[in-house]
């Protein structure tokens, strides 16, 4: 019996795509022939568009992304995305695009960012330039041009205080939590004298894993405004985006629950240390006190370190206000506290019986690993949720997991009628 002889990766796409045309030919009453020839064309002028831009991607030219240029990248997506809502999803995954028209109104409304096949050549030498493989240039797993990268960065480090004092370090591949072992009891020394025993303490061990929260920020635009955009504008998006992403993410650092799509929160930890600020009339120097109350039970709790300039002192602005406008004689005018003082405004601020109570945490940064994925971000084009008011969705997005469960005694949280909100 004659073997038969395998088809070739080639001929399986040449197949799908002859299926595809004839689908389109019964709708539409366009001869196969003329589909195919068209779909021809589009790839044709697609690769010279692609090899035109790449050509002068190193030039000065308005063709590519820079700050002051001619082209808008959020535009460009947003046009992407919407011509590729209309096109055949099948063939568009498989191909790269049936046709370089956008539909209707759509057309007319984009002509400022020229033909499509322009557009997504600009928006491939994004990809290139960063070396991100990506089949799909219109919805990439980066943010764009690298100095929107660097914005993005910027206003995420500036919102993201709590995240960028305690460090970032990638998120292992193919884990869904951040699983530490910790030890509940740990091991004893002392000086041994002749023919006695070791010292001996049986280690306890236990763990509460991380689990891995997806921070995702917004911005609605409408399609004029998408539109007529000022290329400038892209750098006010870069750094909105960012800014929500930062302080999500402190948020989350502070309060995480571990369910519900959330990350293992300082509050949340099982185990930690508490130090009660309880008083009807506070004071700077009071609250001073009690932060070195809280730095003697890490320290003496068996996680800690002796050293003060280990640790980290957070507060929020508001409690950070009060103590630089009310120094105490005792007081210098830079607060004396366990080690670096952070600001953090994901601290919340409506606790206590009265809801106006906040929060403040000391903290040893080196037992505290907080794991991020890597990039400045992911970000998608979401043209359906508002399509019924015109308008179109900017999604950032960036998975974060906590090993804050590693080490509950290297945590210590103040609380209490002390820390209403102060009077400046």
């Amino acid at each position: 019996m004659p073997r038969v002889k395998p088809r070739t990766y080639q001929e399986h796409l040449e197949e799908k795509e002859y299926e595809a045309a004839q689908v389109e030919s019964r709708r539409t009453g366009e001869p196969v022939d003329d589909i195919l020839a068209r779909r021809m064309e589009l790839k044709r002028r697609n690769a010279e568009a692609r090899d035109r831009i790449l050509a002068r991607r190193d030039e000065p030219t308005t063709d590519t992304y820079h700050p002051g240029g001619q082209h808008s990248y959020f535009r460009d997506l947003i046009a992407s995305e919407l011509q590729r809502s209309h096109e055949q999803r099948v063939f568009d995954a498989t191909f790269g695009g049936s046709d370089a028209r956008l539909p209707g109104a759509l057309g007319e409304l984009f002509a400022a960012s020229g033909p499509v096949d322009e557009v997504r050549a600009r928006l491939a030498t994004v990809v290139e330039k960063r070396d991100v493989s990506s089949a799909d240039p219109g919805a990439a797993g980066f943010l764009g041009p690298g100095y929107l990268g660097d914005l993005f960065n910027t206003a995420a480090r500036a919102e993201a205080s709590l995240a960028r004092a305690l460090g970032l370090q990638p998120i292992p591949q193919g884990v869904k939590q951040i699983d530490i072992p910790r030890l509940d009891t740990g091991a004893s020394a002392s000086v041994v004298t002749e023919g006695s025993a070791v010292s001996e303490t049986d280690v306890d061990a236990a763990s509460q894993a991380g689990k891995i929260a997806m921070i995702s920020g917004k911005s609605d635009l409408s399609i004029q405004a998408a539109e007529w955009m000022d290329p400038a504008f892209d750098a006010v998006i870069a750094k909105d985006l960012g800014k929500a992403i930062g302080a999500a993410l402190d948020a989350q650092l502070i309060a995480g629950t571990n369910a519900n799509n959330q990350t293992l929160g300082l509050v949340t930890v099982t185990g930690i240390k508490t130090a009660a600020y309880t008083d009807a009339s506070a004071t700077s120097q009071e609250f001073i006190a009690k932060t070195w109350a809280a730095y003697d039970q890490i320290a003496n709790g068996g996680q800690g370190v002796a050293d003060p300039a280990e640790y980290m002192t957070v507060v929020h602005p508001r409690r950070l206000a009060w103590l630089y406008a009310n120094p105490q004689n005792a007081q210098s005018i830079a607060p004396r506290v366990p080690g670096r003082l952070v600001a953090c405004a994901g601290l919340r601020t409506a606790l206590g019986a009265g809801t106006n109570e906040d929060e403040a945490f000391v903290l040893l940064p080196a037992e505290l690993p907080v794991d991020a994925s890597s990039g400045p971000g992911s970000v998608i084009v979401d043209e359906n949720s508002l399509s019924g008011n015109m308008e179109v969705r900017l999604v950032v997005y960036r998975a974060v997991a906590t090993g804050f469960g590693r080490a509950p005694a290297a945590i210590c949280r103040i609380s209490g009628t002390g820390m209403t909100a102060p009077s400046l």
